[in-house]
C-alpha cells in the first residue's frame, strides 16, 4: 500500500505544472498594476537566472512610462543582476535611459560621487582629555 501511495505521488508531482521559477519578480511587477498581457506574465514567471533581465526588458518595451518603477521593482528582488536588468532595460526602450539610471541608482547603494563624502563617515574625535599632536 505504501509503495501503491509513493508511486501516485511521484505521477503526480511529474504531471504538475514546472514550479514557478520567478514568482517574486512577478508579483512584483503585478503590484504595479501595469495589466501585464499574458505573454509577458508566462515571461517573467518562468524566467531564471540572466533570462530575467531579458523578461524585465520586455515588460519595459511594453509599459515605457513606468520603466524606472520596473526596474525598481526587479532590481528589489535581484539586486545581484543590476548590470544585466539596467542594461537589457536600456537597450529595450533608450528613450527612457534616464529613467532606468535613476531608478537603479536609487534601488543599489550609494556610489563615490553620489553625493557621500567619505569624511561623513570617518569617526569625530573630541578635544577633551587628549594631548594635541603637532603636525611637525
Amino acid at each position: 500500500m505504501r509503495r501503491l501511495l509513493s508511486s501516485i505521488s511521484l505521477v503526480a508531482l511529474l504531471a504538475s505544472p514546472p514550479l514557478l521559477a520567478d514568482q517574486s519578480t512577478l508579483d512584483k511587477l503585478q503590484g504595479l498594476d501595469l495589466g501585464l498581457s499574458d505573454a509577458l506574465v508566462q515571461q517573467v514567471r518562468s524566467a531564471e537566472g540572466a533570462a530575467i533581465a531579458d523578461a524585465v526588458a520586455a515588460v519595459v518595451a511594453a509599459h515605457e512610462e513606468q520603466a524606472g518603477e520596473i526596474v525598481a521593482a526587479a532590481l528589489s528582488v535581484h539586486p545581484e543582476l543590476e548590470n544585466e536588468i539596467v542594461n537589457a532595460a536600456m537597450d529595450a526602450a533608450p528613450g527612457v535611459a534616464a529613467a532606468i539610471r535613476l531608478a537603479a541608482e536609487s534601488v543599489g547603494s550609494p556610489s563615490p560621487g553620489d553625493g557621500v563624502s567619505t569624511t561623513d563617515l570617518e569617526p569625530q574625535v573630541s578635544g577633551q582629555g587628549g594631548a594635541s599632536a603637532s603636525p611637525n
